[in-house]
């Protein structure tokens, strides 16, 4: 977020945000301390009862041992759930009016989790997955054209002989924007270990090779815009900046940014009247920006403002 985009929004926060943040102060001073007092005192009372075990007879201690135990797993259940209601609220609340700053709104993530799961998978540029959880779904325009945001995590059931495990293959963000003027061909940038069902496209730059690869159904197509020039571009912002996975499909600008957290979720260690929790969440929209501008001025098709 530049200084004047800052400005605006720290004027905008005092008079639309803050006011609404206050209420929330109490709920989270308590869950916290519920977290930061009371789960060390029950984890010191569990094992520090370990050493007198020996002067109990019978099933005293056992009786005790199973008190403290049940307290603690009451405990830790119940602080979990104040932490969830806590961010949830939050998030149901306050990250509308942080999100209509820029223009975007909050959609209903688990409304729309078996549609994202349908188009996901028709997509060249996500792994094999069973299951898609969507936790946030933003929606809003950019330059004039409809924007869509979703916080993913896509999981898959590995069976190892009688027992199987949920393994998570991919966790982060689909974005989504509709072009016209893409490549009509399917064309995959995605990570150095991915597969497909696409022919693979062989690129000579052992740097690009290094973190990317690429697919397509037509190579001839593929190999058109993936010339030496873009493929350079592609390795200079990979090292000003992050790896950028995308594909072109159905004539739209498909996203995938790869995280191990929430995106757009409220940091419980901070007040929910602490304006650095919204300015991140502002500067997380503004890299998916970034992203799709960078990927247009590939195509020589840049989003021109209406």
């Amino acid at each position: 977020m530049n200084d004047v985009t800052l400005n605006d929004f720290t004027s905008y926060f005092k008079n639309e945000i803050y006011p609404y943040t206050l209420k929330y102060e109490k709920h989270r001073i308590f869950a916290k301390i519920m977290s930061n007092i009371i789960m060390p005192i029950a984890f010191i009372a569990l094992y520090g009862s370990i050493p007198f075990s020996k002067g109990f007879t019978g099933n005293w201690f056992a009786y005790i041992l199973g008190g403290i135990t049940g307290f603690f797993g009451i405990y830790f259940v119940f602080t979990c759930f104040v932490n969830m209601k806590y961010v949830k609220k939050v998030k149901k609340e306050i990250l509308p009016n942080v999100l209509k700053f820029i223009n975007m709104k909050v959609g209903d993530g688990k409304s729309v989790s078996d549609k994202i799961k349908n188009r996901i998978s028709s997509l060249h540029i996500f792994p094999y997955f069973q299951d898609c959880k969507c936790d946030d779904y933003i929606i809003g325009e950019y330059k004039g054209i409809k924007l869509e945001i979703y916080d993913i995590r896509l999981t898959k059931t590995q069976r190892y002989g009688k027992h199987s495990k949920t393994i998570t293959v991919f966790n982060g963000a689909y974005v989504c924007l509709p072009n016209p003027n893409l490549p009509k061909a399917v064309i995959v940038v995605d990570l150095p270990s991915a597969d497909s069902s696409l022919e693979r496209i062989p690129i000579e730059n052992k740097t690009f090779n290094l973190e990317y690869s690429a697919f397509s159904n037509n190579p001839n197509e593929a190999v058109n815009f993936l010339t030496p020039e873009v493929i350079k571009e592609i390795i200079k912002y990979t090292k000003l900046n992050d790896n950028i996975y995308f594909s072109f499909e159905k004539n739209k600008l498909n996203l995938k940014i790869c995280s191990y957290w929430d995106l757009f979720e409220v940091s419980f260690e901070k007040s929910p009247s602490d304006i650095t929790n919204y300015v991140s969440i502002i500067n997380e929209i503004e890299a998916v920006y970034e992203r799709i501008d960078f990927i247009l001025s590939l195509t020589n098709n840049k989003v021109e403002e209406n």
